[in-house]
């Protein structure tokens, strides 16, 4: 047997959103730059595609989602967090990714994600 363990989120009213997205085909990932307005600004993010296998990716402001030199953890792997892109910001109202964070803006895939304040 393997040893597994649930999360459970929910939407709250300018505290937390769970939804989802799907990225547009403006001819390649790095054309893609995904705009959320979800009506607070968030200071953790988590995606996951759920249209094809990747990576869980956790963004958050504490390691400077939005500095220009983000610091993501993919969750289901053991490497440490990365350091070397400018991949989006929280913005007061939601967040942005940019095009060139093909994890998270493939084109035509849809994404699941849960940001909280």
């Amino acid at each position: 047997t393997g040893l597994y363990m649930a999360m459970l989120f929910s939407s709250v009213d300018g505290i937390s959103r769970c939804d989802y997205y799907t990225a547009p085909d403006n001819g390649s990932a790095g054309a893609n730059t995904i705009t959320k307005n979800i009506g607070f600004q968030p200071r953790f993010l988590l995606i996951k595609c759920t249209s094809h296998a990747t990576n869980w990716i956790v963004l958050d402001s504490v390691r400077g989602f939005g500095s220009g030199n983000d610091k993501p953890l993919f969750l289901d792997t053991n490497g440490a967090q990365e350091s070397h892109q400018d991949w989006g910001a929280f913005t007061s109202t939601g967040f942005e990714l940019n095009g060139g964070f093909s994890a998270a803006n493939d084109p035509n895939r849809t994404y699941i994600y849960y940001a909280h304040a």
